[in-house]
């Protein structure tokens, strides 16, 4: 059964009498739970990790952010009709290949660029190096911006970051 079957059959209360709560190793899936939220469109599927164990994730349309200054940034680009996509993992290199995150990936005008929300927890001075690195890796794949914001300014003035974003994002040849 495909999925968007199992996502109809879920909306309609139908079970094909395969329990939601066992595994699939054909499908290769993990855990038959898991699969029915997904069909049933209540699991969180963007990939947001939590840069502290103790704080929960916050939770906008359904989707994962680590802090209310990236809500608050969502939110602006929500305003914009803007595609975005928050915390998303990207497998990328060219030499040495692993998994980088992204604050906010967005697509404006045919262009790809990354805002990043520079927060004393997730990114600390200590790691300045590291995130350069970072970004000249996405930079490597063709993303033509790389735009790092505070925290503050982006909890005082989201849509002024949004803008300011955008305009730089345009002008990236």
């Amino acid at each position: 059964m495909c999925l968007r079957s199992a996502q109809l059959d879920a909306q309609n209360g139908v079970n094909h009498g395969v329990s939601p709560y066992t595994t699939s190793p054909a499908l290769n899936i993990g855990r038959g739970a898991e699969v029915f939220d997904r069909a049933k469109g209540t699991d969180i599927t963007n990939q947001g990790v939590q840069f502290s164990k103790d704080k929960s994730p916050v939770i906008w349309n359904n989707l994962k952010f680590r802090s209310l200054a990236e809500v608050d940034i969502a939110k602006a680009l929500e305003r914009v009709k803007v595609l975005f996509l928050p915390n998303c993992r990207a497998w990328l290199g060219l030499e040495t290949r692993e998994n980088r995150e992204a604050d906010f990936l967005i697509c404006y005008e045919g262009r790809w660029g990354i805002l990043e929300i520079d927060h004393p927890f997730s990114h600390p001075p200590s790691k300045i190096d590291e995130d350069r690195e970072r970004d000249r890796r996405f930079e490597a794949h063709g993303i033509r911006l790389v735009e790092r914001f505070s925290w503050r300014r982006c909890r005082e003035e989201p849509d002024t970051v949004v803008e300011q974003f955008l305009m730089l994002l345009k002008n990236a040849g």
